[in-house]
């Protein structure tokens, strides 16, 4: 099983064991109860501070949600563990994104199997609602590293006169890319960047989404 099935199995052992319901625990938890099934059911991986809540709820350790991923004896991360970095902004630089302690706001949990091929992935706090309804703002999304489109889908990107990195969805177009918020309603409305022009050249890629973790509180 990988990370999120064993805590999905865990979590609802240990339910059953202790004779606790959802309900009961969303509420000992002080946490929607739309959020608890979701962490039940898989649909959502909680935060590592979240775990430690359910941890702490049931008197014991985060071994014992995560089992394969967390060393009994000292409750440290093993070395098939890995924790991403999660931003709430990140500014570019002239070459390479600059994604500084300064902006960090915490860390979270990702299926080691995704670092076999030397990845490197990091997460970044939606900051608005320009992508409704695919991604709320405030969700965090986690992105893979990578400077370049590979196919139509989600990135991370510096939009035009913009210095904070954002999530956009990337279509190819003949000559270039369309980059789209996909709320409508706001101020940002599609922008096609054509090859060989200056605004093309200057456009940035530095991740692409490959998941998202909702939070409600």
């Amino acid at each position: 099983m990988d990370s999120r099935d064993v805590f999905i199995h865990n979590l609802n052992t240990i339910m059953k064991d202790r004779k606790v319901s959802r309900k009961e625990l969303a509420k000992g938890l002080n946490v929607p109860y739309t959020t608890l099934t979701d962490w039940c059911t898989g649909r959502i991986f909680p935060r590592v501070e979240k775990i430690n809540m359910i941890a702490d709820y049931f008197g014991i350790k985060k071994s014992d949600l995560l089992e394969e991923m967390i060393e009994t004896e000292d409750d440290s991360l093993d070395d098939d563990t890995v924790i991403v970095d999660v931003f709430s902004k990140i500014y570019f630089g002239d070459i390479t994104s600059d994604k500084t302690d300064a902006f960090k706001v915490g860390e979270e949990l990702i299926p080691p199997e995704w670092i076999k091929n030397k990845q490197s992935y990091f997460g970044l706090i939606m900051p608005d609602n320009t992508m409704d309804p695919e991604f709320h703002q405030n969700d965090c999304i986690i992105l893979r590293e990578q400077n370049k489109m590979t196919k139509d889908g989600f990135y991370c990107v510096m939009e035009k006169g913009q210095d904070i990195a954002t999530i956009r969805k990337l279509i190819t177009i003949n000559d270039g890319i369309m980059v789209m918020p996909l709320n409508l309603n706001g101020d940002f409305k599609p922008t096609t960047y054509l090859k060989g022009t200056i605004e093309f050249e200057n456009f940035k890629i530095i991740g692409s989404v490959v998941q998202i973790k909702r939070y409600y509180d």
